[in-house]
Parts: C-alpha cells; structure tokens; sequence
C-alpha cells in the first residue's frame, strides 16, 4: 500500500473501519500465528514432499523445576535451539507450531518423527534452580528408535548461552552434518550478555506465543524491559517491532500507519545491532507487503530464509505476497516449503494455498482448503470471505450465503466497498472475478 494509501486508512477513526485493518490481511499481512488457531493434534500436511536433507524434530523440553511458573523458561530454551538448528542449510527443521503440539505428550520419538516426516528427534528436559542450571538433552534416530546421542549438563546460569551453543553443535555434530566457517558463527549466539534481560526476554516470548490483545502488551512491557536491561539486544527490538505488526493486523492499539512506522523503527534499530537476525527481514517483508511494495516484500523474505533455511513461517508469508502479485503457481511452490516444514498445518496455510487455488479458478480444490481454513478455526473472517467467493464461483450460492452471514456476524460492517477498497490484487481481472463473486454469494455494497 502506498503511504498516502496507508494515512487514508488509519484516518478512519470509527470502529466500523476497523474491519479495513482486518482487510488489510488482505493487504498480505499473515495472520499466520496472530489470528489462526494453534495446529491441532492428528492434522497432516496437504501433501508431503520428501526432501534430501536429513528432518529434525525439537520437542518441548520438559520442565523439572517443581514450578509450572518457570514453564516460559523451559519453552525458551526449546524455541531457541529450533531458531539455532533451523540457521544450518543441509538440516531440516520442525516448525516451532508443530513440534509444540506436543507438549506433554506420551507419544515415542518413532511416533512423533513419524507423524511430522522427520527422520530425527531432539527431546530433553531442564531443572533451575536458584544458580543452577540442568539439561538433559538426547538425539533419536525416529527410524529406529536408537540413541544417536545424549548428554546431561549442569551448569551454572550464567553458562546458558555458552551451553546452547554446545548442544546445537552436538546435535548438529551427531547428525554428521559439514559446517563451513560461516556455518558455525551461525551457531555462536551473541543475543545478551545479561541473564537478567534473557529471563525477561523468555517471558515476553511466552506471551507473544499467546495471541491475545492483552498479551500483546504484556509482550510489548516485558520485550522493552528486556531493552531497557540492555540496550543492545537487537533481538528484542525484532520481537517488539513483532507485536506492533500484530497489532496493525489485529486493530489493537495504535492506527495502522503508527504500528507500521513503530514497528520499521524498531527493526531499523535492530538492523543496526544484528543485521543477521531473520526476524528483522521477516518484519520489514511484512511492512513492505502493508505498503503493496510486493518486491522489495519478496527480497526481505529471501533475505530471512537464507539466513534460517527451515523458517516456514517465511516460505508461508512469501507464498501470501505472491497470491497478490499474480504469481500463483510460484505461491504454491512457497507454501509446499511451508507445508513440509510445518506439518501440522495452521488454519492460515490451509486459507493461503486455498486463495491461490481460487486465482488459479481450481475452485474446488480451493474450497476444500478453505473449508479446512474454517473447520479450524471458525472465527477466521478472511478464509470465510475467499471461502464465500469459491462458493459462488461453483454456483453454490446457498453455501455462499452462509459464509457472508457468519462473516457479518463476527463483523456486522462488512461490505463490499471494503474488500474492493483493500484487496491489492495487481491483476485487474482477477480482482474483478473475486468481487463479482462476491457479490453473487451475497456480499453488498
């Protein structure tokens, strides 16, 4: 979207308009995590593509605290090694998503790694205990079932960093995976020096992962207390300028055009602490698509995904930014690496490949997509509204119906006006079609 675009709408003060910032998902914000139900159990991919390179699951580490407060630690700690491992071209690496539906579960390394397609299985556990720190930590052949290595750590707390970065270079190590020079320096962390601001940084984290208005700004307090600790954590800037992305999708908070030039401060910021973090690029990818920049939006996200090769959330957001460029086919390439990367597929993969499916007019492969979009997660508006438009375009028009009445009752505004006002569609006819069939499922001005 254009920047005088972008102030016309965050001009429009009334809450009617807010449902514009809801279609500015339609302006390629992923809702991906931010809006989309949490995957759920026993949902397999679309389709599995089996790849050369060796697949790795991480699960949650279990926390042996006695203290289901310090959960956020364990979980931290879990996200960081899957951040870490998914930075090694040649390793493939489990969407944080998919590997946290696991979550104290009873299942076998060979059942897991069977369900996610992945060959190999990270698990562990962690004690804290005042300055202590205990790992456990082993390495599953899912094939099998064999240990292909296992470790126990104590340490001291301050060691944290140090000791991530010894387990990330074992498993790696175990896997028999060649590292270059520059493959390793990914694997050496310099996030923090301060265990303070990395306690905080883990909490801020904990409610990120939460997706809720009031956990947004719990996020946003505890990320810019982190900063404040220590003022050149480049990756709490990232995840801050985060939460104010998921505030422009979401309408929380502050205008549209404030959040975007909120968030491009802080990743600016963050750029010039660690221009090597993915998540700078994934933002500015984001803010780009806002903004109907499609290539720069492309080349940010080519950016993130060549400094972490497993980041799926990337494949899924440069799939979206090619749904709206007219590129559909190279979408549906994006979203298969997305797919295969996150196996148990969020309701917001299911919408995407749905949607470039509708561009494609394979209308009904695209409402079987987009009615999985809805099966889970029915609140989901905009996999409600490409839903409605694949209807129509079958002639189903009772079904159609349907959807635009769900949709007007989670939004009684919704109107016509506002999707053609939004959409950036580059290709004229098919922004036509989409609104043509929009209209016939019943959808007025």
């Amino acid at each position: 979207i254009s920047p005088s675009q972008a102030e016309t709408l965050a001009a429009q003060p009334s809450w009617s308009k807010i449902l514009v910032v809801g279609l500015l998902v339609l302006l390629g914000v992923l809702v991906f995590w931010f809006t989309a139900t949490p995957p759920q159990r026993g949902q397999g991919p679309v389709e599995h593509v089996p790849a050369s390179e060796p697949m790795v699951a991480v699960l949650p580490f279990e926390n042996l605290s006695g203290d289901p407060e310090q959960d956020y630690f364990s979980d931290g700690i879990t996200e960081d090694l899957i951040t870490d491992l998914s930075k090694i071209p040649g390793l493939r690496v489990v969407a944080r998503n998919s590997v946290f539906a696991y979550k104290g579960s009873a299942e076998t390394e060979q059942q897991i790694g069977a369900e996610l397609h992945a060959r190999y299985v990270v698990k562990g556990s962690v004690r804290r205990a005042d300055e202590r720190l205990r790992i456990n930590v082993r390495l599953t052949d899912a094939k099998d079932g064999s240990n292909r290595w296992a470790e126990r750590y104590d340490r001291e707390i301050s060691d944290i960093f140090r000791l991530q970065d010894e387990i990330a270079q074992r498993v790696v190590s175990a896997l028999q995976i060649e590292l270059s020079a520059g493959d390793r320096e990914r694997l050496v962390r310099d996030y923090a020096t301060s265990i303070e601001a990395y306690d905080v940084f883990l909490r801020g984290l904990d409610h990120y992962g939460r997706r809720s208005g009031e956990d947004n700004e719990l996020a946003k307090d505890f990320f810019e207390r982190a900063i404040a600790i220590e003022p050149g954590y480049a990756r709490a800037y990232a995840s801050l300028a985060l939460t104010y992305t998921i505030g422009a999708v979401n309408g929380w908070g502050a205008s549209l055009e404030q959040s975007l030039a909120q968030a491009d401060a802080l990743i600016q910021k963050a750029s010039q602490l660690d221009d090597a973090l993915p998540q700078i690029h994934f933002v500015a990818g984001e803010i780009s698509m806002y903004r109907r920049n499609y290539a720069a939006a492309l080349d940010e996200l080519a950016r993130a995904i060549e400094l972490k090769p497993s980041y799926a959330d990337a494949y899924a957001l440069m799939g979206w930014v090619l749904h709206f460029a007219g590129r559909p086919q190279e979408g549906l390439e994006a979203m298969q690496q997305a797919v295969d990367l996150n196996p148990r597929v969020p309701a917001a993969y299911y919408m995407v490949q749905g949607a470039l499916r509708y561009e494609m007019e394979e209308t009904s492969e695209a409402t079987r997509l987009l009615e999985l979009a809805v099966e889970n997660n029915p609140n989901y508006q905009l996999a409600r509204v490409f839903l409605a438009a694949a209807y129509a375009a079958q002639e189903k028009y009772e079904e159609a119906r349907w959807q635009i009445d769900e949709i007007q009752i989670l939004n009684p505004d919704f109107a016509l006006a506002d999707v053609e006002r939004g959409a950036p569609i580059r290709d004229p006819a098919y922004k036509e079609r989409f609104l043509r069939d929009l209209q016939r499922a019943g959808l007025s001005d």
